[in-house]
C-alpha cells in the first residue's frame, strides 16, 4: 500500500507485477523525455501479469489521487505489457493531457489487448481527461471499483485494522499502531476504501490528529517500537564492519555518515521478528566493478520490521556507472534495496543516484510511506541527446 506518494517519471514510471494499491497520491509526468529525446508522450503504468503462477495475481489500483502533466507532453493511463495486463484507475483525477484514447500498447504486445484489464471507473474518475467515449473497446469501463477487501482478501490486520496513538513529528501527523499493542489512550478505527467514496478514502478518528499512515502485519515493527525495543540497548553500526555484530539485535542504529566498501553489499536479512531499525546520516556505496544487476547494495528482510530511515539517505553514487545503457550492457551495475521482509513498514527514506532499479519488493504486507527518490543527476549527465541515467525504476 504506497499512501501520500510523489511518483515523477515518464515512460512505464509505475510498472512491475504485483498487487499493489497507490493511494492518495500524485502520478506527476515531467517532460525532460521531451527536452532530451524530442518525445511528447508519456506512459503512467505497465502492470507484467502474464498469467504465470508467480505473477497471475499482479494488479495495480491508482485510487484517490491525481495526474499532473508538465507542459507539452501527452499522458497516457498505461501500456499493455503481457497478455493479462491488468491496472484499475479508480476516482482518479485525470487532466487534459490525457489523450481521448486514454490507452496503448507496446509494439511487442499487440495481441495482448483483447486478453489485458485495464479497467477505469467511470463513475469516480473526474476531469477534462476522464472522459471514455474515445476510449479502446478493450478497455473496461466499471461503474464501481473494488473494495478494500476485495483487492486485498488475504490482509489481515496489518492494513484493516490500525490504530492511532498520537501524533508524532518524525513520522507524520498520526503514526499507526496495531490494535495489539499498547494503544496510549487512542481510539481504534477501521480503515476503509470505498470505490463509491468522493472524498479521502482512509478514514481515522483519534483524539490526536489523522491520518499519515505506516505500520504493518500482526507480527510487525510496532512490535519492535513499542515493546520490545522500547528497552533493549541500541546496537550502533557506525561503520560497515559493525553491521554482523548487530545484526541479532532488536533495536539497530545505522548512523553515518560512512561508506560501504566496493564490491561489497549490505544484507540485513533473517532479523528478529519486530527488529527495529534506524537509519541517520547518509550511508554511501564505493564504485564497484564485479557487482551486477544481479547484486542489489542493500537487502532488508525479516518479520514484522520497522525501517526508520526518516532523517536518513542511501547514496549509490550512481554517477560512477551511468553510460546511457542502464542494465541493458555497458559497465556492470548493481540494483539498490531488496525488500524481502513480510508484514514490514519502511518509514521515511530518501534514495540518491541509484545505479540502476531502484526498490525491488519480494516481501508480502509491507507498507512504504514517506519514500525520496531523487536521480536528477542523470539527466544531468548528457551523452549525445540521451541521459546516462537509465533503467533507474523507482519501485
Amino acid at each position: 500500500w504506497f499512501k501520500n506518494c510523489y511518483i515523477r517519471g515518464e515512460t512505464d514510471f509505475i510498472w512491475g507485477y504485483g498487487r499493489a494499491l497507490f493511494d492518495q497520491s500524485e502520478y506527476h509526468v515531467d517532460n525532460v523525455k521531451l527536452t532530451v529525446r524530442n518525445s511528447a508522450s508519456a506512459y503512467v503504468v505497465a502492470d507484467g501479469n502474464d498469467g504465470s503462477t508467480a505473477k497471475a495475481n499482479s494488479n495495480l489500483w491508482m485510487h484517490n489521487s491525481t495526474i499532473t502533466v508538465d507542459p507539452g507532453m501527452t499522458a497516457y493511463l498505461g501500456r499493455v505489457w503481457t497478455q493479462y495486463s491488468t491496472a484499475i484507475f479508480d476516482l482518479v483525477y485525470m487532466p487534459s493531457q490525457v489523450p481521448a484514447i486514454g490507452w496503448t500498447y507496446m509494439s511487442s504486445a499487440v495481441n495482448y489487448t483483447s486478453t489485458s484489464n485495464y479497467s477505469e471507473v467511470v463513475t469516480t474518475n473526474y476531469g477534462p481527461g476522464a472522459t471514455t467515449s474515445s476510449r479502446p473497446s478493450w478497455v473496461h469501463l466499471l461503474s464501481t471499483g473494488p473494495s478494500f477487501a476485495e483487492f486485498f482478501p488475504t490482509a489481515t490486520d496489518w492494513l484493516t485494522s490500525p490504530v492511532v496513538y498520537g501524533a508524532s513529528v518524525s513520522k507524520g501527523a498520526g503514526y499507526f499502531q496495531r490494535p495489539n499493542q499498547p494503544s496510549g489512550g487512542s481510539t481504534s478505527t477501521t480503515s476503509s476504501i470505498s470505490s463509491s467514496s468522493t472524498s479521502a478514502s482512509s478514514t481515522v478518528s483519534s483524539s490526536t490528529s489523522a491520518s499519515s499512515t505506516v505500520e504493518s502485519s500482526s507480527t510487525s515493527a510496532s512490535s519492535a517500537s513499542s515493546s520490545s525495543t522500547a528497552t533493549a540497548t541500541p546496537c550502533v553500526v557506525s561503520a560497515y564492519d559493525g553491521f554482523s555484530a548487530c545484526l541479532s539485535s532488536t533495536n539497530i542504529v545505522i548512523q553515518g555518515p560512512f561508506e560501504v566498501p566496493a564490491e561489497t553489499t549490505i544484507a540485513m536479512t533473517g532479523l528478529t521478528t519486530g527488529t527495529t531499525v534506524t537509519l541517520n546520516g547518509e550511508v554511501s556505496w564505493a564504485h564497484s566493478t564485479t557487482l551486477t544487476k544481479s547484486n542489489w547494495l542493500f537487502t532488508l528482510g525479516g518479520t514484522g520490521v520497522y525501517f526508520n530511515g526518516r532523517n536518513g539517505t542511501f547514496n549509490g553514487n550512481g554517477q560512477d556507472y551511468w553510460d546511457g545503457w542502464g542494465a541493458n550492457g555497458g559497465v556492470s551495475k548493481p540494483k539498490f534495496f531488496r525488500l524481502t521482509a513480510t508484514g514490514s513498514v519502511v518509514d521515511g527514506l530518501t534514495i540518491l543516484n541509484s545505479p540502476i532499479h531502484i526498490f525491488s519488493i519480494a516481501g508480502n504486507n509491507n507498507v512504504l510511506d514517506g519514500i525520496v527518490v531523487n536521480n536528477v543527476a542523470g539527466y544531468a549527465l548528457i551523452n549525445g541527446s540521451l541521459p546516462l541515467g537509465h533503467n533507474t525504476d523507482a519501485f
